[in-house]
């Protein structure tokens, strides 16, 4: 048997509570066999007030855990989010993509954008499926 494609999700909310669309559908895929990795919104420096480990932890990557045995949970942080600016779109664009490159092993996997500032840092990572799942009109 084959091992199953992985796919990982750049997700516009923290795991919990796993109440939204991308939430569904990484139980879904890791029910069927797929390894999945969640990446979560990332803590910003206002973080720094009553979070502060948690962000630096997840400024350094370190900040990785497991909601099940088929689902790993990565927890990162930036300075500033990333629609508030081009040059905050572009810092944690860079720190996202050092993210998902850190959670790849190297073979083909899906990778998942769901807001639209994340497709740069997503559309880079060559070698693997990329998609830009927005629910929201974004537009507007």
């Amino acid at each position: 048997m084959h091992s199953q494609s992985h796919l990982v999700i750049a997700s516009k909310s923290p795991w919990d509570p796993p109440i939204r669309r991308e939430h569904a559908l990484a139980k879904l895929a890791s029910r069927h066999g797929h390894p999945v990795t969640f990446v979560g919104r990332p803590l910003d420096a206002r973080s720094l007030r009553g979070e502060r480990r948690a962000w630096v932890n997840g400024l350094t990557g370190r900040a990785r855990g497991a909601h099940s045995p088929g689902i790993g949970l990565i927890e990162r942080s930036t300075v500033l989010p990333a629609h508030v600016n081009r040059v905050a779109e572009t810092v944690d664009g860079r720190l996202l993509r050092r993210v998902l490159s850190d959670s790849l092993d190297g073979s083909p996997a899906t990778i998942v954008a769901t807001l639209p500032w994340q497709w740069r840092a997503v559309g880079a990572l060559e070698g693997h499926r990329r998609v830009l799942d927005v629910a929201d009109d974004w537009s507007r």
